[in-house]
Parts: C-alpha cells; structure tokens; sequence
C-alpha cells in the first residue's frame, strides 16, 4: 500500500515538474501548483526521515529532475537526519535549490560556507549566498548575517555596525510575519553588539537598516555572475 503511495506521489510530482525547471506561468497557475507538490514532498520526506529508502529514492529523482522543493528537502535530510548525515551532499543539494533562487536554500548554503560544512570554509561565499538571502527578507538568512559580521564565525573584531544592521533588518521582517517567538532571540543577538559601538555607529547602522528594501529574487538573479 506504501509502495503504491509512493509511486502516486511520484508520478503526481514528475508531472507538474516534467523533469525540468518549469515555464514561468502566470501568479494564479504558479500557486496553484505549488499546493500540490509541497504536499507530496512532504509525504516522501516524513517517509524519508523514518528510514524509507524507497522515499529517499523518490525525492532524489525528483531532485535530480530539478525540483527545487525536492532538493532543499533533501538537503535537510542529509544535514540532519543521522542515519543519513552527509554534509557534502547536502551541502550539494542546499547549493541546487539555492541556485534556482529559494531564500533558504540560500541561507542554508551560506551557513555551510561560513562554517566549512560540507565545502571548503570560504567567508566570501558566505557573505555572497546570505546576503542574496537577506535581501529577499529570509529571517535566517538575516541572522546568519548579522552574526558573520559579529565576528562569531570570521575569528576577528567584526563589523559590528553591519551586524546591528542586519539583526535590525530581521527584527523587522520578524514583526512583520508576526513571530514574537523568533523576534526576541533576534533582538538578543543584536544587543550582544550594542554594547561595544558608539553612537555615531548606531545611528550608522539604524540608517542603514532603514534604507534596506526587499527585493525579488528576480531583481537578484544576475549577481550569480559574480560566482565566476
């Protein structure tokens, strides 16, 4: 019964993929289909997560396929279910997600730079992947930002100023989702900094968190260039 669940899911998925990255459709077709496969990759992944190998399967294929969704969940997967751990390939999949342009993905990704999980510790690439991250408003994108400027993960002094930066820009799409329960670790982070800047700093920082607008990952895309 399982396996023929499976095979429904991943027929329905390959369907609305058809193995490659789809056209761009208009807004109304695009959420509609969304709906659908977030929900069948959910199913593999749940299955995935428990030990099924024919699951795992599944979800590769449609990885391999293009799937975004599939990619980033098997990311996951890789990075945190033990049985399964391989931070290279998740750090493989986090990048192909990352690449077709999903905020976390690209969060994700940056994280495994900036700690050398997966790739080779690469600060650079770091700051590149969260930023692209930030700037389309991806929370976790945002801290991971403002804590590399911190100097937690860069083994200097830090910009403080771009890290208080950052921590306010997060602070702010937080209020906006309505997520006091992630807003106040934000804020916790930001004041770590507070205390070793000036003021002319703060009102740096204030300014520049002021001046961030969010932006498509369309209006983004061209920077992947920068990459080589």
């Amino acid at each position: 019964m399982w396996t023929l669940r499976l095979f429904v899911v991943s027929v329905a998925l390959l369907a609305l993929s058809c193995g490659r990255p789809a056209p761009k459709p208009d807004v109304q077709i695009s959420e509609a289909a969304a709906s659908p496969q977030k929900s069948a990759i959910e199913v593999l992944s749940s299955a995935a997560r428990k030990g099924d190998q024919e699951a795992l399967g599944q979800l590769r294929i449609l990885a391999e396929g293009g799937v975004a969704e599939a990619q980033i969940t098997l990311a996951s997967a890789h990075a945190n279910v033990p049985e399964l751990r391989d931070h290279s390939e998740s750090a493989r999949w986090y990048l192909a997600a990352a690449l077709q342009g999903l905020p976390i993905a690209q969060a994700s990704i940056g994280g495994c730079y900036a700690h050398g999980r997966g790739v080779e510790k690469d600060l650079e690439k770091a700051v590149f992947w969260l930023k692209l991250s930030a700037d389309q408003g991806q929370w976790l994108g945002l801290a991971m930002l403002g804590d590399l400027y911190r100097g937690e993960r860069r083994g200097d002094a830090g910009d403080f100023v771009q890290a208080y930066r950052w921590y306010t820009v997060g602070a702010k799409v937080l209020t906006e989702m309505g997520r006091d329960d992630i807003l106040e670790t934000m804020l916790a982070r930001r004041s770590t900094v507070v205390g070793q800047m000036t003021a002319e700093q703060i009102a740096e920082a204030e300014g520049l968190a002021a001046d961030w607008v969010r932006q498509d990952w369309s209006e983004l895309e061209s920077r992947l260039e920068e990459l080589g």
